[in-house]
C-alpha cells in the first residue's frame, strides 16, 4: 500500500509528540484518527462509537476515552494492548 507524504508526516508528528511525553488531547476525534482508528457519530454529531481495533492503544488511554466520549454506545478494542 502506498503512503502519501501527508500521512507519513502525520505519523511522524504523532511519534515525536508521544515520545516527548505529551498526552493526547481528546477534545474531539483527532487523536483516534491519528491512531488509525475511526469514529461513528450520532444524528446530533456526538461521537457514539470508537473503533481502535488492532491499534497501539493501552490501558492508560481508556480513562481518557471515557472522559472525552461519555456517550459511547460502541467501543472496539480487539487486538490492542488493553488488558482485562
Amino acid at each position: 500500500m502506498r503512503q502519501t507524504p501527508f500521512a507519513c508526516c502525520l505519523l511522524l508528528a504523532f511519534a515525536v509528540l508521544s515520545s516527548a511525553g505529551a498526552s493526547p488531547e481528546l477534545t474531539d476525534s483527532d487523536w483516534i484518527v491519528s491512531q488509525g482508528g475511526s469514529v461513528t457519530r450520532g444524528s446530533d454529531g456526538q461521537v457514539t462509537g470508537v473503533n481502535l481495533r488492532g491499534r497501539w492503544v493501552t490501558d492508560g488511554d481508556l480513562e481518557k476515552l471515557a472522559e472525552a466520549f461519555p456517550d459511547l454506545e460502541s467501543l472496539d478494542l480487539s487486538h490492542t494492548h488493553v488488558t482485562d
